[in-house]
């Protein structure tokens, strides 16, 4: 039932952000299964191997994205039919292009490239990148696509299916082991998709094309925000190398996973910024600055309460999480401390996530721009200092103090018209609690605990955190209904 406005009741106006951050859930979901699937077919060697194909083909589609597709989102949302099918075909094929020029370029050095990046020889591997980046390329740009159609429900069902379509064909690493197996598999998948994608989108498409003059827009408003885009990258998975170099690939392979599991914490951001930020542009263009303020404010504190017991769950529940999920060889001696930091380092990135909205409020990104160079040098820095002496738990320590550098700057150097109510003495007075909850399951776990036993001990105190964060008042769900439900009656 709608109201009388048309604007519909609540649970209406939530469920387009709910699908959201479901969509992003089943990707977690996703990453998950098949982290799982692979550490349980193939050895921690083998997996680092894995680990490092993703890494370089991260890079690779990063770099030679030339972060057009945000551009085609951002060009491409008001344009005509006409104008979408001709940004399309000149970005595909630009992409395309960059590809192929790449590979001629890889090829001839395939055996020393391919033993610095993966430790492996051969040419196999560096076909597998080109072949999963551009995939993955024309990809994004299809889903762009039919999203600018308002075909958003057919894009996303087709990206669960193709997840749960490789999921299923992963399966076929319990008969044949190898890691060439799972890059075939995930290469074939996302080609699979990508013309599944493309039949849905073809009214609009157009073979690629080559040239400058319709993109040169595009590229003017692209390029400078590339390299965000690698800073980002290195803060998030240089560390391979390094561990690789210094401690062999079986680290990398436990690392990776360690890494996997992690990701859970910062991908609330989706979740709180649908629920709380969804109308946050047009209060501060209405220079209603009170009501983003208190709407950035409730996000990061919903988000410190989630955020902090999932922590304390993922540190407690770290080994049996990992053995029942993969092999044992997986739970390295400190994986805790591993799980923690990185855990944290996830944290804090979902919190600069929510404060970098007050800088694309304010229009100042070269801001964030510095702070990733500046955080993408720190941590480069502390990679080269920590992982010889400490392995995987030096470079989860880089990567913690690295995005805790970034939310710091982030936090001091924050645009100062919006005015935020962090509720230091209530997020104090939670994180004392989640010391003290971490201190009495640390009593009650004794060395012979079994995974069972640290497993429930670990849920109960996820859950017992939840409650802290209520009853020191860093979350009050009354007030979160009473300030979405007047959201909902006015209409804004």
């Amino acid at each position: 039932m709608t109201s009388a406005s048309g604007r519909g009741t609540l649970s209406e106006r939530l469920r387009g952000p709910m699908a959201a951050y479901g969509a992003t859930l089943a990707a977690l979901i996703f990453s998950l299964g098949s982290a799982a699937l692979l550490t349980r077919t193939l050895s921690a060697e083998e997996y680092g191997v894995w680990s490092q194909f993703r890494v370089v083909s991260g890079l690779v589609m990063t770099a030679l994205s030339l972060n057009l597709g945000h551009g085609f989102l951002r060009f491409g949302a008001g344009a005509t039919p006409e104008r979408r099918s001709e940004i399309f075909s000149y970005i595909v094929g630009a992409q395309v292009a960059l590809v192929v020029v790449g590979l001629v370029a890889v090829l001839p050095f395939a055996d020393t490239l391919g033993e610095m990046a993966f430790g492996r020889t051969g040419s196999l591997l560096w076909l597998g990148v080109g072949a999963w980046a551009l995939f993955t390329l024309v990809q994004v740009q299809l889903v762009n696509s039919l999203l600018m159609q308002s075909r958003a429900p057919r894009a996303y069902g087709l990206l669960s299916a193709y997840r749960i379509l490789t999921l299923l064909a992963f399966g076929a690493l319990f008969i044949w082991p190898r890691v060439e197996v799972a890059v075939a598999v995930s290469v074939t998948m996302l080609l699979g998709v990508a013309l599944a994608l493309g039949f849905s989108a073809r009214e609009e498409l157009r073979w690629p094309r080559l040239g400058l003059g319709p993109i040169r827009e595009l590229l003017a408003f692209c390029l400078p925000l590339l390299p965000i885009q690698l800073a980002m990258w290195v803060v998030a998975s240089s560390d391979r190398f390094f561990i690789k170099h210094y401690a062999g690939l079986e680290e990398v392979g436990r690392y990776a996973l360690v890494y996997t599991f992690a990701l859970l914490i910062p991908t609330l951001y989706a979740a709180v910024s649908g629920i709380f930020m969804t109308a946050i542009v047009r209060w501060y263009e209405g220079e209603e600055y009170q009501r983003v303020g208190a709407a950035v404010s409730w996000a990061m504190r919903a988000y410190v309460a989630v955020g902090g017991a999932m922590l304390l769950g993922l540190f407690l529940g770290a080994r049996p999480i990992i053995t029942w999920l993969s092999k044992a060889e997986y739970a390295f001696e400190g994986v805790e401390q591993v799980a923690l930091s990185v855990g944290a380092g996830g944290f804090l990135f979902g919190l600069f996530q929510i404060l970098t909205r007050l800088y694309d409020l304010a229009k100042r990104p070269w801001i964030i721009s510095g702070i990733w160079v500046s955080a993408m040098l720190l941590n480069l820095l502390l990679n080269a200092l920590w992982i010889p002496s400490m392995g995987a738990l030096g470079a989860a320590l880089a990567t913690a103090v690295s995005y805790g550098a970034t939310f710091t700057l982030a936090w001091f150097l924050r645009p100062r018209a919006v005015a935020l109510h962090p509720a230091v003495g209530s997020v104090a007075m939670y994180l004392l609690g989640l010391v003290g909850l971490c201190w009495a399951a640390g009593w009650l776990l004794g060395e012979d605990s079994s995974l069972v036993v640290i497993f429930s001990v670990a849920t109960a105190a996820g859950a017992l955190a939840l409650l802290w964060s209520w009853t020191c008042r860093l979350v009050i769900p009354g007030e979160i209904r009473l300030e979405l439900a007047r959201r909902d009656k006015v209409g804004s």
